[in-house]
């Protein structure tokens, strides 16, 4: 998302439904995440944004993402970066870990690569590690 570019510069309500959808879910999931992870890099220097490789560094597909991230150990964002699509393969890292979809609840393995992996246009990819 731009904050370069008013979403109502757009002129569809659609757009502007989103921005306002997002926001409110940055302010109510992410927010409070950062605040934890904020105070872990304080007291133990770990980064707030993580690399995938952070929790798998001994597979070499994890240094090969770029466009996916950790906050903390436990969310894992893979947003859409091309236009028009609506899947794209998305690594799991941690073989120890199960990650829950937040859209779905489906639940996958740690390790695991998930094949064109079908996102809709108004969704963001995320994954919660489970216990």
């Amino acid at each position: 998302m731009s904050f370069s570019t008013p979403t109502w510069i757009f002129g569809d309500e659609q757009t502007l439904n989103l921005t306002r959808m997002y926001i409110q879910k940055h302010q109510d999931f992410v927010a409070p995440l950062i605040v934890k992870y904020a105070e872990e890099w304080t007291s133990l220097g770990k980064p707030i944004f993580r690399p995938l490789w952070w929790i798998s560094p001994n597979k070499p597909v994890s240094f090969t993402i770029d466009d996916a991230f950790l906050i903390g150990d436990e969310v894992l964002i893979v947003p859409i970066t091309e236009k028009g699509k609506v899947s794209r393969d998305i690594y799991l890292p941690g073989d120890d870990y199960k990650w829950m979809d937040l859209n779905t609840a489906q639940v996958f393995d740690g390790g695991t690569l998930l094949k064109n992996y079908s996102i809709s246009l108004n969704e963001i990819a995320v994954f919660r590690k489970t216990l």
